[in-house]
């Protein structure tokens, strides 16, 4: 069987392939790959993850019983559930989830060793510069809190000694696909998806993994949050577009993915209460669309040169 990883990172990620395995049930075709989704997230406790674990697990029941009888295997359906999901863990015929946790209790300045530095060490200066107190004391099992400086500094270590990287690494065959859905206007997608990508595309004792056909959604803003000096939030969605251009900017040049699709609003119309425990806000129609561009991708051959798409309605 062909598959296509589906690395999907941080919350817009999740929220984005509840919509793919929605789209799945109702029909679409992902052109005979086996999609294996993927979760990277900090948060440990987090309800949405929860949620998209159940529906994919819902998904494989339907799937399952629609090809097969339990004494022999029937034909695949042409409408509902026709594609299937598998799991890192099925592939390893393991029915426990081996996916390693992407989180941790401990604060950001614990995680650096901030307090190994003497009190007249130059680069307690630095880090001081580079960090906000409130950023410095943050656990990271809630996440980088819309700041990518810190996704990047954690994430690269968490990815490269991943049980679910080691495994991707290993099951990655000829004609499998790598896809990776993020949001850019964040702290965890838009500093995971680039690292992601490198260790990717660098791997050099994994050919089949390093030129794996790639593609990958990254989500501009489309939902605001209620203003931070009334809720007591750390993130203001205020600083979005400034993030957004940032990361653009980045983006131009260093991003190495055969198919980048880009998907977002004109203006933040949807405001969100920013609850981190919960995060349950209603789906948005900009998540369909965005789950809409892995179809696009896995119907379409290796580029010449590096695309670049987006879609107006």
């Amino acid at each position: 069987m062909k598959k296509v990883f589906v690395f999907c990172i941080g919350g817009t990620g999740i929220r984005v392939m509840k919509s793919i395995a929605m789209l799945m049930a109702g029909g679409m075709d992902t052109n005979g790959f086996t999609v294996v989704p993927i979760i990277l997230d900090p948060h440990l406790d987090l309800e949405e993850k929860k949620n998209l674990h159940s529906l994919i697990s819902s998904y494989q029941e339907v799937y399952n019983r629609s090809v097969s009888n339990g004494s022999s295997t029937l034909e695949h359906l042409d409408g509902f559930f026709n594609s299937e999901i598998r799991t890192i863990n099925e592939l390893n015929n393991q029915t426990n989830d081996n996916q390693q946790i992407v989180g941790s209790n401990e604060k950001f300045s614990s995680y650096i060793n901030l307090a190994n530095l003497s009190a007249d060490n130059i680069n307690n200066h630095l880090v001081s510069t580079l960090f906000s107190s409130k950023s410095l004391n943050n656990p990271l099992s809630v996440g980088f809190k819309g700041n990518p400086n810190i996704g990047t500094v954690v994430l690269g270590e968490m990815i490269e000694g991943a049980d679910w990287f080691k495994s991707f690494k290993q099951h990655c065959e000829q004609d499998d696909r790598v896809f990776i859905i993020s949001s850019i206007f964040g702290g965890t997608g838009a500093s995971g998806y680039p690292l992601l990508e490198k260790k990717i595309k660098l791997a050099q004792n994994e050919p089949t993994v390093k030129n794996a056909v790639m593609g990958a959604v990254t989500v501009l803003p489309y939902y605001g949050l209620k203003d931070p000096a009334t809720t007591g939030s750390d993130i203001d969605s205020a600083n979005f577009y400034t993030k957004t251009k940032a990361a653009l900017a980045y983006y131009q040049g260093n991003m190495l993915s055969d198919y980048l699709y880009y998907i977002g609003e004109k203006r933040l119309m949807q405001v969100y209460e920013n609850d981190e425990k919960k995060q349950d806000d209603k789906a948005n129609f900009i998540e369909l669309v965005a789950a809409s561009a892995l179809f696009d991708f896995l119907k379409r051959e290796r580029p010449q040169q590096q695309q670049f798409l987006t879609r107006a309605i």
